[in-house]
C-alpha cells in the first residue's frame, strides 16, 4: 500500500530536521549556564564556592584583585588542598595599596604582573595624571624589576622629564577578567575586588564547554610569557601582612599562613 504523497514529504521533512538538529548541538547546553549579576546575585560568594570545589587547577588571568577574603581563599586551596593556583594580574594590582599581590607571593602562590606594552608611546599635552600601570615605555627589564619601589617610580616615572607633564598615554592593559576551575569557567566583567561585588555593575558566566576551555587555557600560557612573576608592589602591601600574623579560613577553623621572607624590593 502505498502511502500519501504529502505524508511522504512531511517524514522526509521531519528526518532532515532530526539529521540536522544531531549535528548541529547547542555549545552549551542551557541548564549548564550559571549567569550572575552584581550586586544583586553577590558573586563573590559563587566566586568562593567554585574556588573551595577545585580539585587540580585555579587559573585566572584578573585586572585587579584587592579583595582579601578572595585572596585568602585561593591561599588555603593551595596550602590546605595542594591545587595548582596560578595567576595573572595588571600592574594596577601591584600598584594598589590594596593589592594582594604581595600576599600571594608571600603563601608561595604564583601571580604573574603584565609587564608588556601593546602600543608605542607618545607625549601628551596636558597634566592630567595617569595610573602607574599605563606609563611604561617598554617591556620591563629583569634589572628595572628589582629596583625597589621608590627607585622605580623616580627612575622611570620622573615629573621633570617633559616639564612637569605625563611623558606617555595609555599603554594598554592586561584587562581580562576570566578564572578556570579544573573544567569550570568564569567569565565576565567582573573583577575580584569588593566595589565588583557590591557596589559596581557586572556579570559573570559560569559553563563548561571543552572547546573554550582549550582556548582560554592557551590564553592564559601567552599571557603569563607577557608577564613577570618578580617586581615591586606598593609598600602598603607588605605593611598590612605584617600587621596581621594569621588568619581565617572559615568561621570554624584557624590556620597559619604560611609565608615565604618577603623580599626588600616590595
Amino acid at each position: 500500500m502505498m502511502l500519501p504523497q504529502r505524508f511522504m514529504y512531511k517524514l522526509f521533512f521531519l528526518f532532515l530536521i532530526t539529521v540536522y538538529t544531531s549535528q548541529h548541538k547547542p555549545l552549551i547546553a542551557e541548564d549548564e549556564i550559571t549567569i550572575l549579576f552584581s550586586p544583586e546575585d553577590k558573586p563573590r560568594l559563587h566566586l568562593l564556592d567554585e574556588i573551595s570545589k577545585a580539585t587540580r587547577i585555579i587559573y585566572a588571568a584578573i585586572y585587579m584583585l584587592t579583595d582579601k577574603k578572595v585572596a585568602l581563599a585561593l591561599i588555603d586551596a593551595k596550602q590546605n588542598r595542594g591545587i595548582d593556583v596560578q595567576i595573572i594580574t595588571d600592574r594596577a594590582s601591584a600598584d594598589s595599596p590594596y593589592g594582594k599581590v604581595a600576599l600571594l607571593r608571600q603563601a608561595n602562590i604564583p601571580i604573574y604582573v603584565f609587564t608588556k606594552i601593546t602600543k608605542k608611546p607618545t607625549i601628551k599635552n596636558n597634566n592630567r595624571p595617569l595610573h602607574l600601570s599605563t606609563m611604561f615605555p617598554v617591556k620591563l627589564t629583569e634589572a628595572q624589576l628589582q629596583t625597589s619601589f621608590k627607585s622605580f617610580l623616580t627612575q622611570r616615572l620622573s615629573p621633570t622629564e617633559t616639564n612637569g607633564k605625563p611623558l606617555f598615554s595609555h599603554l594598554g592593559l592586561m584587562h581580562e577578567k576570566f578564572g578556570i576551575f579544573d573544567d569550570t569557567i568564569w567569565l565576565g566583567s567582573f573583577n575580584w575586588t569588593l566595589s565588583a561585588n557590591s557596589l559596581n555593575k557586572e556579570d559573570i558566566v559560569i559553563f563548561k564547554n571543552k572547546k573554550v576551555l582549550n582556548r582560554l587555557l592557551e590564553r592564559f600560557e601567552n599571557l603569563k610569557k607577557e608577564s613577570s612573576l618578580t617586581g615591586p608592589c606598593h609598600p602598603k602591601q607588605l605593611e598590612a601582612i605584617q600587621k596581621s600574623k594569621k588568619v581565617m579560613f572559615g568561621p570554624k577553623r584557624r590556620t597559619h599562613l604560611k609565608l615565604q621572607r618577603m623580599p626588600t624590593m616590595i
